[in-house]
């Protein structure tokens, strides 16, 4: 979590493209994996995890979680 919070954090989130909330995409792609995967939405959960993955390789919550969700 703490990871997740520092990209949140102005400066290191100025370097990533972001959506009308100011958050970076990525960190929108794996909040919405989690939201799905709470509702039991794994195979969808799983695509929005690997499209965060795909915009930051290093992301490792979402590397993490796309373990758990993966069939």
């Amino acid at each position: 979590l703490f990871l997740l919070l520092n990209k949140i954090d102005g400066t290191l989130s100025s370097a990533y493209p972001t959506l009308s909330y100011g958050f970076p995409l990525e960190i929108s792609e794996f909040l919405q994996g989690l939201s799905l995967s709470s509702l039991g939405e794994y195979a969808k959960a799983e695509e929005a995890h690997k499209k965060a993955i795909q915009l930051d390789r290093s992301f490792v919550e979402a590397w993490a979680h796309l373990a758990q969700v993966s069939t």
